[in-house]
């Protein structure tokens, strides 16, 4: 179509040459310039006028070696991940993320245990904090409870759905997501908690919630604390994932909870519980190394 296009452009140059003011030989021209280019033709002239030349499409072609080795190495490292694929490829995603843009490091070893049941219990300072965790266990992914409302959000509800993350209501009433939580765990999953219940803000100190006393003891699952700290803070859930941080991760040996294995259900019991969670957090916090200034876990 496009050649035929052409044939009958350049017929009518050439007809009416004298009409147009131009000469057999300008219509000519004319007319020999409006042939469609073959594609790779049209690539290099692109290539060629957009780019400054030869020294650019070396540029790109270094650019293309570049994207080819960078798949295959995320490739390989999903192949040889014990994660699930899936799980593996967002979690390199997400590392990559958390180390180029909140300038992410994990402070001293992964004490997280490799199979199961386990809770990462750790400060809230930012709506970034379940991705520095994530980003901190590459041998393991932790789900997260939720509030309800996010995970109807599009593609972020797909996503703490394939981290099999628990919905709850924020008025902490919610028994559903308690029992979801104890079966989580008792299925030998990770799972992370945020003992404040909130994102704390600057100077503010919150008590800690027993939530994760009750699971614990009900489940035995393994305790490791963890501090986050180097986030800034903003009091809008989407703008902490594009400011730049200093992002620090800090986990604790696993807690002996034995002495309040007897007491599960008592509320004096949850509370002691809670309060040494949150008091070996802070203890993380300060034995750590947090950008100056930016520390909100301490």
């Amino acid at each position: 179509m496009m050649w035929v296009e052409s044939a009958c452009m350049s017929g009518f140059l050439i007809h009416h040459n004298l009409t147009v003011g131009l000469s057999w030989c300008e219509a000519l021209a004319l007319a020999d310039s409006l042939r469609p280019m073959p594609l790779h033709g049209a690539i290099c002239s692109a290539v060629r006028v957009g780019t400054g030349g030869t020294v650019c499409m070396w540029v790109l072609l270094l650019l293309g070696i570049v994207l080819v080795l960078t798949a295959g190495l995320l490739f390989g490292r999903v192949l040889t991940s014990p994660l699930r694929p899936t799980v593996a490829f967002w979690w390199h995603i997400t590392w990559f993320y958390c180390k180029v843009w909140f300038r992410f490091r994990r402070e001293g070893p992964c004490t997280v245990p490799s199979d199961g049941p386990v809770i990462i219990v750790a400060n809230h300072t930012s709506s970034i904090d379940p991705l520095l965790l994530i980003s901190g266990t590459p041998h393991r992914v932790p789900a997260f409870l939720i509030a309800k409302e996010y995970s109807a959000v599009p593609v972020f509800g797909g996503l703490t759905r394939m981290l099999e993350c628990i919905p709850v209501r924020r008025d902490g009433t919610d028994v559903a997501g308690t029992k979801a939580a104890l079966r989580h765990l008792k299925a030998g999953k990770a799972l992370g908690i945020f003992i404040e219940g909130r994102i704390a803000r600057p100077g503010e100190v919150l008590p800690p919630k027993d939530g994760a006393a009750l699971l614990a003891l009900r489940t035995r699952a393994v305790v490791v604390p963890a501090h986050i700290s180097g986030t800034v803070y903003d009091n809008h859930v989407g703008r902490s994932f594009f400011r730049r941080h200093r992002a620090r991760v800090r986990f604790g040996e696993p807690l002996d909870l034995d002495a309040w294995r007897s007491s599960q259900t008592d509320p004096s019991s949850l509370a002691e519980v809670s309060t040494l969670l949150l008091n070996r957090i802070r203890e993380l916090g300060r034995a750590g190394d947090a950008p100056k200034g930016l520390d909100r876990g301490s």
